[in-house]
């Protein structure tokens, strides 16, 4: 389908700590992405990933 440019992906880090696309990375922390953006995790996180409109 047709990727519309306002749409984004949010990823909450749900707990851990570690890097996020080399970005210090911790529990509650919120990283936005380009939809099917590589996202690159170092560390012991849980990253939930919610697509935002």
């Amino acid at each position: 389908g047709k990727k519309n440019p306002h749409d984004i992906v949010l990823g909450f880090v749900i707990e851990g700590s570690g890097t996020v696309n080399g970005l210090p990375a911790n529990a509650e922390d919120i990283f936005a992405f380009e939809p099917g953006e590589s996202v690159e995790i170092k560390g012991h996180l849980k990253l939930m990933k919610i697509s935002a409109k």
